[in-house]
């Protein structure tokens, strides 16, 4: 029987993985006022963002909400290979992260660079 607890944990993973499919299978934002940034200039940057960047963080999105049922379900089946299948997970997750957050500064995309930056190579507040 599902607790409380339990079910958030699955209805969190459940949004997580269903928010990620659209930006990683069409490589783009979301369209309306989801789409939107909190200022003007971060939606010109999101506009601009390239389909990598959408993808990468599409695929941590699934990936995650894949590791946060994973760990509801480890509460169910305490077997190793459903340990392992979610440490898998977590690791895919991980790298996920390191490559979306990577495409995010070769593209000049993060809130603190300017987007001169991404035409220089790295950081516009080095130099």
């Amino acid at each position: 029987m599902l607790r409380d607890v339990d079910f958030v944990m699955v209805i969190v993973g459940v949004i997580f993985v269903a928010a990620g499919l659209y930006p990683l299978i069409r490589g783009r934002n979301y369209p309306g006022v989801l789409g939107r940034s909190f200022t003007k200039a971060g939606t010109r940057k999101l506009e601009n963002a390239p389909a990598e960047y959408w993808r990468a963080l599409g695929a941590w999105m699934v990936l995650s909400g894949l590791v946060y049922s994973g760990l509801w379900a480890l509460q169910i089946t305490k077997g190793w290979a459903m340990r392992a299948f979610d440490v898998a997970l977590l690791l895919a997750s991980i790298v996920a992260l390191v490559r979306w957050v990577m495409i995010a500064h070769s593209h000049a995309l993060l809130r603190w660079q300017s987007p001169d930056s991404a035409r220089r190579g790295g950081d516009s507040s080095h130099g």
